[in-house]
Order: structure tokens, then sequence, then C-alpha cells
């Protein structure tokens, strides 16, 4: 029987989950255990465990110590797709909040967009026609995107001179 292995699976998934991460199928793959290695067995047997189709791998998480949609972007930053995650939360955060958000804040944990990629995703994200995308500034130049779907141009405009310097000068 496969036990042993997915048994070793499902702890490295949790584990991995616990801390913030996916656990990528060649790491499972790589794991020692007795019997077959079953991913079928594994997903049969742990139904917290819930797989993410990447690009050229599958990834696992578990869903008690992880939601969907962080898993989602956790995805977006394993795959280095930049674009893809900021649209995917500038719209979400347009939609639900609503609210801008701060493009200097893709450079933080958990996006960790490295600096020198950041402004080309940009660029591809708002030049992109297919979505809803926008740009603005507040008065120290701080550059924010909304989705425009969700929030109007001087709504954002102004949230985003609050969030930058109004926030600051009431103090």
């Amino acid at each position: 029987m496969s036990q042993g292995w997915i048994t070793a699976a499902a702890s490295r998934i949790k584990s991995d989950s616990a801390a913030g991460r996916l656990t990528g199928a060649d790491v499972i793959e790589a794991l020692e255990g007795e019997g077959e290695k079953d991913v079928s067995l594994l997903l049969t047997r742990n139904p917290e465990v819930k797989v993410l189709p990447g690009k050229t791998r599958e990834y696992f998480y578990n869903r008690e110590l992880m939601n969907p949609s962080y898993a989602e972007m956790i995805l977006r930053v394993e795959e280095k797709d930049y674009p893809a995650l900021i649209r995917e939360t500038v719209e979400k955060e347009s939609r639900l909040y609503p609210r801008t958000t701060a493009v200097n804040r893709f450079l933080e944990s958990p996006f960790s967009v490295p600096p020198d990629l950041l402004p080309e995703a940009v660029k591809a994200v708002v030049n992109d026609d297919g979505n809803s995308i926008e740009v603005c500034k507040a008065s120290n130049g701080a550059v924010h995107l909304f989705a425009s779907g969700h929030l109007n141009r001087a709504r954002a405009e102004y949230m985003a001179e609050w969030e930058e310097v109004g926030i600051f000068e009431s103090q």
C-alpha cells in the first residue's frame, strides 16, 4: 500500500501551506515512502488537499490552512506571472473594498515582484485592451492602479491622494 508516501506528501503539503507556500508536484514526487506514488489516492484520502494547475506543473495546498484565493495569488508569484498577479489583485481590491492599489505594494511580501520587473509588468497590465486597469497618481508622485469597472477616476484619485498624503496630514 502507498500509505507511507501519502502520509509524507500530505504532511509536506500541510507544512508548506502553513508557511504560506504551495508544494510543487515535483517536490511530493521526490518524497520517500512505501508504495506507489499515487496522487489521486493522496487526494481521495486527504480531501483538504487541493490541486492548482500551473503552466508547467501542478501545485498542491491544504485548504484548511490556505484559502483558494491566496493559493491562486501565490501561484502567480511562483510562476512569475506578474501581469496576471497585478491585474487580479487590482480588480479584486477595486471590486471588494473598493480602493486603489499602490504599485509599490507589489514589491512587498507576499507579492515580492522584483523591482526591475515591476514597471514592465504594470505597463503590460495597463496597456492590455482586455481589461479596465488604469493609473492614477497622488500629489507626492505615488502611482496607484484601479479597475475602472468598479471605481471611477475621480474616486480613485481621491482615494490615492488620501492614502498617500491626506492621512498623514490629518494626524
